[in-house]
């Protein structure tokens, strides 16, 4: 049994034991509030001390088993969660399924590499990395997707992923407290960010200090008037009562603004302080995660603490709805004033750390998708960072392939650094090439690859292998492809980059065609790009010759076996020798 089918086992029997426990917690309360009924009605009958004793009794039982029974419910919905964590990982690494999130909706409309990689939507890398659940989570995984990093940065992150990979439960306990966040923080989050970013607000100076004038003018005319009676200090009591309401009264609005703006925040930072408090709590031994720890701790209280004080702040502000108890508050000691003046110094103190926290938690979420990519496939290795752009892969295969089907190849593009590749239709030049960028992709977010042993340098990629026309713009497939290779020589121009193209210049005559393949194929040279060229046209091969130490030949090929196709898809040195096309026409037509 795998031992995401045991800890399903596991949580399904806890959850429904926690179950249970909750339904029974349901039917105390109701009874409870039963007890309180009856007890109500007897004692308003005959005014007996014994049902005064069960009113308070079954009153004080309520309140606890409802705070009991909130416990409960959140450990319930915890191990919720922890089954269907569990249920998605055995179906992906039993059967494939991808049921995550795919991201199409972070798919960006012009990028270098991103849509022929089909980094994004359905069966794609983001989908088969993506283990987030709050909008920083996906917003840091899109990020690591398209921009990648520096070669530093990349070792740090195989520390961390390294170590994060083996902890399983750890990772699991912080999605699915991720997990509780209410499913419309997406859409929040960037009220939220507003809220962070707006102009310091603060209580007028004078109201600053007769929120502590008032109420202690109070206490001092109530204590004054117990020992002597006096109507003199019963009226200050009275007049300070409602200084504290009016004071309270010309503020209102603001406080009420920002109750209104904030309210439905409450249970979203709830979360997101149980998940830094988890991130905090714990031992870590890798720099990064230990970097990131200090620096939640870089400004007095840890992030929890502070996120903890600003669920308290907003609960309070939230309570100026309850009429009757904030007529008493306020008038008492200004409650209101004091909550809203504790929030502003709060935005003052922790308004960018906020951010900050909130993007490592994003951070964090990204970190535990590629360890738990590193955990699910073990044959997967951390590529050994080079200088120069040395580049060699051992049993490079596709990632989003079923490990069944998928069939591992070298590269080796340490001599040579610029292969032309030929084959056959449906021989795998495509999804080679695909295997090399995606390889490519992962290796500059600091992730394992699709590989047994991987050396590279982690250069930037260029692609230009499914490119759109564009009716807005009243441009052919052949403009919108010579403007994209026109990009790509144009960076690599400025600085070397990891190249793949996939039979350019399809949208013209086959002169055309070839002449300006072979024109590109020499920029390529000049401009020491690193990568490949795959074409259906073997006369470009013949440049090889002029560039024998920076141009490979390569191929996929076909053999034909009983009147049909066989492809074992395994990359060879040489000319591809054998097409399909023309069997494939003598056959069907």
């Amino acid at each position: 049994m795998s031992i995401y089918a045991q800890r399903l086992d596991q949580f399904t029997a806890a959850h429904k034991q926690a179950q249970q426990q909750f339904n029974l917690l349901s039917i105390a309360r109701l009874i409870t509030v039963g007890l309180f009924i009856v007890a109500g009605y007897y004692y308003l009958d005959n005014q007996e001390s014994l049902w005064a004793y069960l009113l308070l009794g079954s009153t004080l039982a309520f309140f606890g088993l409802l705070r009991l029974h909130d416990q409960v419910k959140r450990k319930r919905d915890r191990l919720k969660e922890l089954c269907i964590i569990n249920e998605q990982e055995l179906a992906h690494t039993q059967n494939g399924a991808l049921p995550f999130d795919d991201g199409q909706a972070l798919a960006p409309q012009d990028h270098p590499y991103s849509h022929d990689l089909d980094l994004f939507g359905p069966n794609s890398l983001y989908q088969l990395l993506n283990r987030t659940a709050t909008p920083m989570g996906q917003a840091a995984l899109q990020k690591d997707l398209l921009e990648g990093l520096e070669q530093a940065d990349i070792l740090a992150r195989h520390a961390a992923i390294e170590e994060l990979k083996a902890e399983l439960d750890w990772r699991q306990e912080f999605l699915a407290q991720a997990r509780l966040a209410p499913k419309g923080s997406q859409s929040l989050y960037p009220d939220f960010l507003r809220w962070t970013q707006r102009a310091a607000s603060s209580v007028h100076p004078l109201a600053n200090v007769l929120r502590f004038l008032f109420p202690i003018g109070l206490l001092l005319s109530a204590i004054a008037y117990i020992f002597t009676f006096s109507l003199l200090w019963e009226r200050l009591t009275e007049a300070f009562f409602i200084l504290n309401i009016i004071l309270v009264q010309r503020h209102l609005k603001a406080i009420q603004a920002e109750s209104l703006q904030l309210d439905r925040l409450r249970p979203t930072l709830r979360q997101y302080g149980i998940l830094l408090q988890l991130f905090e709590k714990k031992s870590w031994q890798s720099p990064l995660l230990q970097n990131m720890q200090a620096n939640l701790r870089k400004n007095g209280p840890e992030a929890a603490q502070a996120l903890s004080q600003l669920g308290r702040l907003l609960a309070g502000l939230d309570s100026i709805s309850n009429l009757v108890g904030a007529l008493i508050f306020n008038g008492i000691g200004a409650y209101h004033l004091h909550l809203l003046a504790q929030l502003y110094n709060w935005r003052k103190k922790y308004a960018k750390e906020l951010n900050e926290w909130l993007l490592l938690l994003g951070e964090l979420e990204s970190l535990n998708s590629l360890a738990n990519l590193a955990y699910n496939r073990p044959d997967y290795q951390f590529p050994e960072l080079q200088n120069t752009p040395d580049f060699y892969f051992e049993d490079l295969k596709h990632p989003l392939l079923p490990p069944e089907q998928a069939v591992g190849n070298e590269l080796d593009l340490r001599q040579q650094k610029l292969i032309i590749l030929t084959g056959s239709n449906m021989s795998g030049k495509s999804t080679f090439l695909r295997a090399m960028g995606l390889a490519m992709v992962m290796a500059r977010m600091g992730s394992v690859v699709a590989a047994k042993t991987a050396q590279l340098q982690a250069l930037p990629l260029y692609l230009s292998m499914r490119v759109n026309d564009s009716l807005s713009e009243n441009a052919s497939y052949f403009f919108a492809e010579v403007k994209r290779l026109q990009t790509i020589l144009e960076a690599l121009k400025k600085a070397p980059h990891f190249v793949l193209l996939d039979e350019i210049l399809r949208g013209t005559n086959s002169d055309d065609k070839r002449n300006g393949t072979l024109g590109v194929l020499r920029k390529l040279v000049e401009y020491k790009a690193v990568g490949a060229l795959a074409t259906h046209d073997l006369e470009v091969c013949a440049l090889q010759a002029n560039y024998p130490n920076y141009l490979l030949n390569a191929c996929f090929e076909v053999e034909i076996r009983e009147q049909e196709l066989y492809f074992d898809y395994k990359l060879r040195t040489g000319i591809c020798q054998n097409q399909s096309a023309s069997f494939l026409m003598r056959k069907y037509l």
